[in-house]
């Protein structure tokens, strides 16, 4: 296979097609495992609580679950790639499906929409935002959780779609299928030791330190790109184009996160809603500017209309890298000219 392309569009296809099936282990629910028993391990050997410690046990897990993940999944690739070319390939494909999640942010989100169709639902909308949210969603009303959803979506495209088929896109032009495929896990390591350990609590205030830090650099690029997508999508999809555009450059910069409010604003500025504001975390408030402004009612609509935007983003993402790859294949050809 000489196109990446065509490796990453099977991969989007195959988790469109089964998505995260409960009958078949998760490497990611692995992943998670892995990284609890690391953080339990780093805590003992850096056995003094202070700050310093913290931090430097918070690294160890980092660098552990990188090399544990990256090695065992180097391994596998390795032993699977004695049967052939096409076994590599199909077990990349395979990988690479486990590490993206847009199958299961579109059936989350579309079941909270569902529930919200029903105001009787409101409890079982929340209990499906649960899903995406690290948030308490026991708060929110209807209108909350629309725009907790909307949010979550946004910010997933970048960490859950965009960025891990950027580093196998990456990871192809250092080794192939078996690079792709490592490149991905590795990615999806860090992004999960981000989510299990990235919270301002006293817990993880310090060990969560590098974890955090680390997935704010892998994501820095992704972002970024994904965000543009997005601001193409909306004047694709004939939504408020030149509002995406605006409150971007405006609004890009106001969340704590480095980049999730890239995502956040276009679609705020997209949507014609106002995003973020304050969010309780584990009975934690923890304020964070607006995004945004409130052209539209929340509506469940606006929950549909967010899937449309992030397909047409992925798809859009997906021409740009088939495009680098065309360019490339040009300008070698020149070069052998």
């Amino acid at each position: 296979m000489n196109d990446p392309v065509i490796l990453l569009l099977s991969a989007l296809l195959l988790d469109l097609c089964i998505g995260d099936p409960r009958y078949f282990p998760h490497p990611v629910n692995g992943i998670g495992r892995i990284a609890l028993f690391c953080e339990k391990w780093w805590r003992k050997i850096f056995f003094i609580q202070s700050s310093q410690s913290l931090i430097w046990a918070g690294l160890a897990s980092v660098m552990s679950i990188v090399l544990i993940s990256g090695g065992l999944s180097f391994l596998s690739f390795a032993l699977i790639a004695r049967l052939g070319p096409i076994w590599e390939e199909s077990f990349a494909v395979l990988i690479i499906s486990f590490m993206i999640s847009f199958r299961s942010l579109a059936e989350h989100s579309y079941h909270v929409a569902n529930a919200l169709e029903e105001e009787q639902l409101l409890k079982k909308a929340r209990e499906k935002l649960s899903l995406m949210v690290g948030r308490d969603v026991d708060r929110l009303d209807r209108k909350g959780i629309i725009r907790a959803t909307v949010e979550s979506t946004a910010e997933s495209l970048s960490d859950g779609i965009i960025a891990p088929l950027f580093y196998a896109f990456l990871g192809w032009f250092l080794g192939g299928a078996t690079g792709a495929g490592v490149a991905a896990v590795i990615f999806r390591a860090v992004n999960t030791m981000d989510s299990l350990f990235g919270y301002h609590n006293e817990r993880y205030q310090f060990f969560g330190f590098w974890p955090a830090r680390l997935d704010d650099i892998l994501c820095l690029l992704p972002a970024r790109l994904a965000a543009l997508c997005a601001i193409l999508s909306s004047f694709l999809l004939n939504e408020r184009g030149r509002a995406s555009l605006s409150i971007w450059w405006r609004d890009r910069r106001k969340h704590p996160s480095p980049n999730a409010g890239q995502c956040e604003s276009v679609f705020a500025g997209s949507l014609g809603l106002q995003l973020g504001g304050g969010s309780f975390y584990q009975g934690i408030f923890s304020p964070k500017p607006y995004l945004g402004e409130k052209i539209e009612e929340e509506k469940v609509s606006h929950i549909i209309r967010t899937l449309y935007l992030m397909a047409a983003s992925v798809l859009i993402f997906m021409l740009i890298l088939e495009g680098i790859v065309c360019g490339i294949a040009v300008l070698r050809c020149n070069l052998d000219i």
